[in-house]
């Protein structure tokens, strides 16, 4: 017998909403009814089992695709009111505990069709009643009585998943149990007097689902009441593990025991953690908020409400805005648990300060920028790369406020004492910062000059890139971009320098293809009759591979030909153009960095280098060319580069007197 809906049904279902990432509601609806049948039954043993068959698959190993799922409960079945509610869309019949009798809907949108067989008892007699159901209504129905020793049960089984749908069912029972206890989250805090499981028809695997929500994720579970605009609303407090799907610092609002909204907590309260500890293990944090209010204000599509809105801004909306009183509720329970989360977190970050970034110390004895570390999340003071990051954007900020105060305000003495505190402090953590990067260009340096994993010395290259970028000029190198500091602090101020530059590039008239590794022109003096400039002194720099041997030349022999080509020229013109005179006069002022070993020692002795400090230099002095030339070992030159910067650490007490 074939019944029409009291309603154009087809049109209904394709007006209904339903994305894609809302495909369980048409699960989730079905296995409520069920609760509710087993409520309305009022049994203490209520089951629900939902078995799901999917489709065949040319891969063995594949997850199929979902074709059908059944919701088989013990509740009052279809019995006389509860058939006739479900002629009638948007029943009332079951308002009472939560139903609108739309749930069908989404059955409809999901699958192409549904049988309904039902066993119910009704006036001490037992009926059994089928059903098919499809997007034209109820096709066929009949009841007809039966033998009393029959169980109750009823039966729902959507068949024919549909698309967009079906092609997002590939997935596991497991994370469909999941997906299910967001929303059945609920009903399951309420209640625990129902068992529901999943069972997967091929495997006969099993997820019992209200097993996995209290025994696997739920920890802790504390109920309060709060009244908003004179209405009553309970909130529950939980703690879950980690791995459960309820989110963390989230907040489930729901109606009619069906969650209806998910909100963020850490949208609206800031400084929260990424997660809690209870009883030594991590977990997360949610609330659940229901009321008879929000019972009778949701949508019938379940995913909104009329009179009820969760917003910080009032805008002149005239229902109950929850926003204030669940905030205030949700801060006050939490309060001892972001308290000590707080401290361990400032705890982290100011460890990781001092032992990392040292020169940011200054912060934690100004309360204004104290604060700001303490506002830091904890997603970023758990990520070492985030966190240096965001306390250099506080440095800075804290800087310019400092920088626009002085440039911007009227202010007295007692201004200027203060402020001068302040940038006494932002100076010396930047001066902390570069004697920091300083010490660790060292500790690199003197990492290269050892035997590394391959029991093999580095390259002569790998040196001079750390001392000065190769084939670049001082103009166009930042400061910052070099360090000549470990050669010679004033080499970084000479006038022009050329790294690993050919000869005829900047030497006037030169054919010579030699590239010395840095050169470096000082000039003080200015010809006033002419745009030509004379150059005071030379500095020339040999690096030689760590631990070198069978060299062709000596490095004196390298030396002195690089100064016998300057000096047949006597002009130089730089990169940018400048052009230079060499003087007769001029000095010349070279280095040869490299490894005493036995050759180089052979190669010292024989061009009668002077052995000064246990032969970690050595001197020559060439009186014809004015130059002064010295060998200094890679072991010195970190020795004084350590020495030149340790006052600075000791002074900004970067490192311990006592090391």
């Amino acid at each position: 017998m074939s019944r029409k809906m009291m309603f154009d049904f087809k049109n209904r279902i394709n007006n209904l909403d339903l994305p894609k990432s809302k495909m369980w509601m048409a699960l989730y609806e079905a296995i409520y009814n069920s609760i509710h049948a087993i409520q309305e039954r009022d049994i203490k043993d209520g089951k629900v089992k939902v078995i799901i068959k999917r489709s065949n698959s040319l891969l063995e190993d594949d997850i199929k695709k979902i074709d059908t799922i059944e919701i088989i409960d013990n509740g009052i079945g279809f019995n006389k009111e509860n058939f006739m509610s479900f002629l009638t869309s948007d029943s009332p019949y079951k308002q009472k505990i939560g139903g609108r009798g739309v749930g069908r809907l989404t059955w409809l949108k999901v699958f192409k069709k549904v049988i309904i067989n039902s066993v119910f008892a009704e006036e001490n007699k037992y009926y059994k009643r089928y059903i098919l159901f499809s997007e034209n209504g109820i096709e066929n129905d009949y009841v007809k009585e039966i033998e009393k020793t029959s169980k109750i049960e009823t039966s729902v089984k959507m068949i024919n998943m549909i698309q967009p749908y079906v092609e997002e069912s590939d997935i596991k029972s497991t994370e469909i149990s999941d997906n299910l206890i967001q929303y059945l989250a609920p009903y399951l805090i309420a209640n625990d007097n129902v068992e529901i499981s999943i069972l997967e028809s091929e495997s006969e695997d099993i997820v019992k689902l209200d097993f996995v929500f209290f025994n696997e994720y739920i920890r802790s579970v504390l109920k309060k009441e709060i009244y908003i605009d004179n209405v009553k609303f309970s909130l529950d407090h939980v703690f879950s593990t980690t791995k459960s799907n309820l989110k963390n610092n989230h907040i489930y609002i729901s109606a009619q025991d069906r969650l209806v909204w998910d909100k963020n907590l850490d949208n609206y309260i800031g400084n929260l953690p990424s997660y809690y500890i209870l009883k030594d293990e991590k977990v997360n944090y949610s609330c659940f908020i229901k009321s008879a209010f929000l019972d009778e204000e949701v949508t019938c599509e379940r995913i909104t409400f009329n009179n009820f809105k969760f917003d910080n801004k009032n805008s002149g909306f005239t229902g109950i805005n929850g926003y204030e009183s669940i905030i205030s509720s949700i801060e006050d329970y939490l309060n001892e648990y972001i308290n000590e989360f707080s401290k361990a977190k400032f705890e982290k970050i100011k460890n990781y300060i001092l032992q990392e970034e040292e020169q940011y110390g200054y912060l934690f004895r100004n309360n204004e920028m104290k604060k700001e570390i303490m506002a830091i999340p904890s997603s970023i003071a758990n990520n070492p790369q985030k966190l240096s990051s965001k306390i250099r954007d506080i440095d800075n900020e804290y800087y310019f406020k400092i920088k626009k105060r002085v440039e911007t305000e009227i202010i007295n003495d007692e201004d200027i004492s203060k402020i001068a505190s302040k940038i006494k402090d932002t100076s010396q953590k930047s001066l902390m910062e570069y004697i920091i990067r300083r010490k660790l260009i060292i500790e690199t340096v003197a990492k290269k000059t050892k035997k590394n994993a391959n029991n093999k010395y580095c390259l002569e290259k790998d040196i001079h890139r750390i001392i000065f970028p190769m084939n670049e000029s001082l103009s166009t190198v930042n400061y910052d971009d070099h360090n000549l500091w470990l050669l010679d602090e004033r080499l970084a101020f000479s006038y022009q320098a050329m790294s690993d530059m050919r000869m005829d590039k900047y030497v006037k008239n030169s054919k010579s293809a030699k590239r010395p590794d840095l050169i470096f022109i000082n000039n003080f003096t200015s010809l006033e009759t002419t745009d030509r400039s004379i150059i005071d002194s030379i500095y020339i720099v040999e690096l030689k591979r760590p631990n070198r041997e069978n060299m062709d030349d000596s490095p004196l022999k390298q030396i002195l030909g690089y100064i016998e080509e300057i000096k047949k020229s006597n002009t130089l013109i730089t990169p940018e153009g400048d052009i230079f005179d060499v003087d007769e006069k001029v000095t010349f002022e070279c280095y040869i960095i490299g490894d005493p070993n036995h050759e180089m020692k052979q190669r010292l002795y024989r061009d009668n280098f002077t052995k000064i400090l246990n032969g970690e230099r050595w001197y020559y002095y060439h009186s014809q060319y004015n130059a002064k030339i010295e060998f200094i070992s890679f072991k010195r030159m970190i020795k004084d580069a350590k020495i030149r910067n340790m006052i600075f650490e000791r002074k900004l007490k970067i490192k311990d007197e006592n090391e």
